[in-house]
C-alpha cells in the first residue's frame, strides 16, 4: 500500500513540476490568450527581448519602444529591433504618426529613429510616436504663408501645421538644377525644406505652372477688374478673377492696394491673372491740376481729389511736356499735370498730352472780354483764343513767346 501510495506522489509531482514548466514559457500577460500573439504562432517562441516588452493594457493592445532599422514605404511595413530581434510588421492606412511630436507621414520616418508602437490584435501598427535619430535629415513639404525678407525666413504651411523656417548663408536654395536665392521665395510657392541637426540645408522651388511675367503696371480699372502689365515696350491685357492672389511686400493686399508703375512678377494662365507679386513704390503719382507756381521759393501748389496742396519742387526735378525737358518757369496755372511726389517733394513733372506747347513771334495781342493771339510759327500765322484768367500785361508784341494750348485756346504764355 505505501509503495503504492509513493508512486501516485511521484506521478502527480512530475505533472506538477512539467505543467510549472509550461506555465513559465509562457510570457506574462499572455497566459489567458492560450498562446502567443496571432502571428507569431508559427514561431517556436517570442524573439529574444520581446517577452519583456509585451504587455497588454486597458484597450487590450500591445505596446513596445524600438529602433527603426528598415522600412518600405510602398509596403506600408517597418523592421524594428528590440533587443537582438529583427521584427516585421505592417503599418496600418489608419495609422497615426508623429515625428518628433508633430504630424508627420509614414515617408517622414527614416532608419535609426526611435520608435514606440501601439499594435492591434493582429500585430498592425495603429500607432507610431517616433523620435530622429540624432543628426539625420528631416524633410518638410508645404506651402509659404509668410515671409520677413529682413531677418531671411518665413513659414511654412504643412500637414495642418506651420513651422518657422530660418535661412542662413549657407542654405542652398534651388528650383530644378538652377541656382535661386531668399528674394526668389514667394508666398504661395510649394517648397521643400531639408532639415539636418535643426539647420535648414536646402530648400527645393517646386516649379509654377503658371507663365511667369515681370513688368510695371502701366493702368488699373478697379471696376472691372483688370489690369495692363507693361513688359519693356510690349504692354499686356490681364483679368482678374476671385481667385486671384495679390500681395504687395510679400504682404497679401487687395486690387485697390496696387498702383501705376509698381514693378510686378506675375504667374498667369492665358489673360487671366493667377498671382501676382508687386513691390510697393517709395513714392506718390498723383494727377492734378496747377493752381500756382512760385519759381524762387521752388514751391507749386496742387489741386486734386477736391483739395490743394503745397508742394516743394525738387532743384533736380524733371519737367516734360510733350516729351520734351522743360524748367519750372514753363509750368503754368491750369495745367494738368501728372507729378511724381518723394520724401514729400515734386520730383516729376509731366504734362499731360492733351496741352500743346508753341513758340513763335507775337503778331497780335488783344485783351478785354474775349482776348485773343497771333504768333507767328514756323512763318505760318495761327490764331488762338485766350483764357480769361491768362495774364497779359507782361506780354510784349514782337517779342518770341512760349504758348500752352488746350482744346484750341491758350492757357499760359510766356516770354522766351
Amino acid at each position: 500500500m505505501k509503495k503504492t501510495i509513493a508512486k501516485v506522489l511521484t506521478v502527480i509531482m512530475i505533472l506538477g513540476f512539467s505543467l510549472a514548466s509550461v506555465s513559465a514559457a509562457t510570457p506574462p500577460g499572455l497566459e489567458k490568450k492560450g498562446g502567443l500573439p496571432p502571428g507569431l504562432q508559427k514561431k517556436d517562441e517570442l524573439p529574444p527581448g520581446i517577452q519583456k516588452r509585451f504587455v497588454i493594457p486597458n484597450e487590450n493592445k500591445l505596446t513596445f519602444e524600438a529602433t527603426i532599422v528598415d522600412i518600405d514605404i510602398e509596403e506600408k511595413r517597418i523592421v524594428v529591433k528590440d533587443g537582438t530581434a529583427l521584427i516585421h510588421l505592417l503599418v496600418s492606412d489608419k495609422a497615426k504618426i508623429e515625428l518628433n511630436d508633430a504630424a508627420a507621414k509614414l515617408a517622414d520616418l527614416r532608419k535609426g529613429d526611435e520608435v514606440y508602437l501601439k499594435l492591434d490584435d493582429k500585430n498592425t501598427i495603429i500607432e507610431i510616436k517616433a523620435t530622429a535619430a540624432e543628426g539625420r535629415e528631416t524633410i518638410l513639404e508645404g506651402e509659404i504663408v509668410s515671409i520677413d525678407s529682413v531677418k531671411k525666413e518665413f513659414v511654412l504651411k504643412h500637414q495642418d501645421k506651420r513651422t518657422l523656417i530660418k535661412v542662413d548663408s549657407d542654405t542652398v536654395i534651388k528650383e530644378g538644377r538652377t541656382s535661386k536665392s531668399f528674394s526668389d521665395l514667394k508666398i504661395n510657392m510649394d517648397v521643400k525644406v531639408t532639415v539636418k541637426e535643426e539647420k535648414v540645408v536646402l530648400i527645393e522651388i517646386n516649379p509654377i505652372e503658371y507663365t511667369k511675367i515681370t513688368g510695371t503696371i502701366y493702368s488699373i480699372n478697379l471696376k472691372d477688374k483688370e489690369l495692363i502689365i507693361r513688359e519693356g515696350n510690349t504692354s499686356s491685357f490681364y483679368r482678374l478673377n476671385s481667385d486671384t492672389a495679390i500681395y504687395v511686400d510679400n504682404t497679401k493686399k487687395i486690387l485697390s492696394d496696387l498702383k501705376v508703375d509698381m514693378t510686378v512678377e506675375a504667374y498667369v494662365d492665358g489673360i487671366t491673372l493667377k498671382t501676382l507679386y508687386a513691390t510697393d513704390l517709395n513714392y506718390t503719382m498723383i494727377e492734378a491740376v496747377i493752381k500756382s507756381v512760385d519759381t524762387a521759393k521752388s514751391e507749386m501748389v496742387l489741386e486734386y481729389n477736391n483739395k490743394q496742396e503745397l508742394f516743394n519742387v525738387d532743384k533736380n526735378a524733371t519737367i516734360k511736356i510733350n516729351g520734351i525737358n522743360h524748367v519750372l518757369s514753363d509750368l503754368k496755372a491750369d495745367m494738368q499735370v501728372k507729378v511724381k511726389v518723394q520724401s514729400d517733394k515734386i520730383v516729376e513733372v509731366t504734362v499731360l498730352n492733351d496741352i500743346v506747347v508753341y513758340e513763335g513771334r507775337l503778331l497780335t495781342l488783344q485783351t478785354g472780354n474775349t482776348p485773343t493771339v497771333t504768333v507767328e510759327i514756323n512763318n505760318e500765322s495761327k490764331y488762338f483764343n485766350v483764357d480769361k484768367n491768362v495774364n497779359l500785361t507782361d506780354i510784349t508784341v514782337g517779342n518770341q513767346v512760349k504758348i500752352y494750348v488746350r482744346n484750341s485756346v491758350v492757357i499760359a504764355i510766356h516770354e522766351k
